[in-house]
């Protein structure tokens, strides 16, 4: 039943149900249980959901229909409900060609529980969709390369950033626009662009938002989403994703960043800037970001915006124990900013160099190293998010 047309459906099509005082519709994930229990103040005595179908049953009480009668007072209140859940729900149509890109190994398996549950929502609606699985590290790019020759218009990735950052380094930022469906262990990126964390809900949100265009940091000529870093933070995620064969997930990223807080050795490091040349001997980590969170609820550069055309530098000198403790604990709570350790810049374009050995991570995953010139392509990326 089209929710649209529910008013002259109950008067003209179905006095049988009305005289009932049952109705059925259907709804989206992002009108919940709670929404619903609203219809109770309209004479709604019952209403059940069902999370695959998305189709839920409204039942009046019984004062508002009685034998005999009240069919158009009872018809008056289900019509009254069904406008309040047409501006909550509505259609679900994605209106592009689309394409899910997942990556099965992504959140130690969430994303693929995530995209069986969603499956079933695209089913139940009937939407046209492609899905394809990545098969090794790297695969995320291959496959959205060849979405080019299948016509696909959107390009949705399921996992967490590092599924992101293979995609987006295949996808043609020209013709494609990006979606995401959270579903990993790191979803910085989705902060950054306020997409919902729950996975139904950004699925909803594919059929509403419209595209923005946001910037995409370049470093030695790959893309990347939220942050390139060096020193502490990619040692962490060194140890915690490659040499960690035992633990998953933030309890391997917590036990790697103790371990290595004990005993991570600052680094020699040489940032130019256009004709500005930062030197500092005794470096902790250096950190250049696009958007504001990575690793999850990090939110490493508040100031960053996703489309400014800027570059946001963090540089963090290396203190004591308790003082570097300190202050990664006010990096939490977004107060590192003052902190007498931390240099904070904006620059379009920077170059990095060291004589130490330095581990790099790009967006969470380790890969590249120095020297490395790294640059802003302003709003290079089309992505369904909501507004900035």
């Amino acid at each position: 039943m089209n929710i649209y047309n529910l008013d002259s459906y109950i008067i003209g099509n179905n006095r049988t149900l009305v005289k009932q005082g049952i109705v059925s519709f259907h709804f989206r994930p992002n009108c919940n249980k709670i929404m619903i229990r609203s219809l109770i103040k309209l004479g709604v005595e019952r209403a059940r959901c069902n999370p695959v179908s998305w189709q839920a049953t409204a039942e009046l009480k019984p004062r508002y229909y009685r034998a005999g009668g009240g069919e158009k007072e009872a018809a008056e209140k289900l019509a009254e409900a069904a406008r309040i859940l047409n501006e909550l729900g509505g259609s679900n149509t994605i209106h592009y060609k689309t394409a899910f890109i997942i990556n099965p190994q992504a959140g130690k398996g969430r994303s693929l529980r995530v995209w069986r549950r969603l499956e079933a929502v695209l089913k139940a609606e009937a939407q046209p969709y492609s899905v394809f699985y990545t098969r090794f590290q790297g695969d995320g790019s291959n496959i959205a390369e060849q979405m080019r020759a299948k016509g696909i218009e959107l390009v949705v990735g399921v996992g967490g950033d590092g599924t992101l950052l293979e995609i987006i380094n295949g996808l043609d930022l020209k013709n494609n626009i990006f979606g995401i469906i959270p579903a990993g262990t790191g979803n910085g990126f989705r902060r950054s662009l306020k997409i919902p964390g729950n996975p139904r809900k950004a699925l909803a949100g594919l059929s509403k938002w419209e595209p923005r265009q946001v910037d995409l940091g370049i470093i030695n000529g790959y893309y990347f989403l939220n942050v390139v870093g060096f020193g502490f933070d990619a040692a962490v995620a060194k140890l915690a994703t490659v040499d960690n064969r035992v633990m998953r997930g933030y309890p391997a990223y917590v036990i790697a960043f103790l371990a290595k807080l004990a005993n991570f050795e600052s680094f020699p490091i040489t940032i130019t800037c256009g004709s500005d040349t930062i030197r500092e001997e005794k470096t902790f980590m250096a950190v250049i970001s696009n958007g504001r969170y990575y690793g999850g609820q990090l939110c490493i550069a508040p100031q960053a915006r996703l489309d400014d055309g800027r570059l946001d530098l963090c540089l963090l000198q290396k203190t004591g124990y308790l003082q570097t403790t300190t202050l990664a604990v006010k990096v939490f709570f977004r107060q590192h900013l003052n902190h007498k350790s931390m240099y904070i810049a904006q620059y379009a374009d920077l170059f990095v160099d060291t004589a130490a050995s330095v581990p790099v991570h790009i967006d969470g995953e380790i890969m590249g190293s120095l020297p490395a010139k790294i640059g802003i392509s302003p709003r290079a990326l089309s992505v369904l998010a909501p507004p900035a």
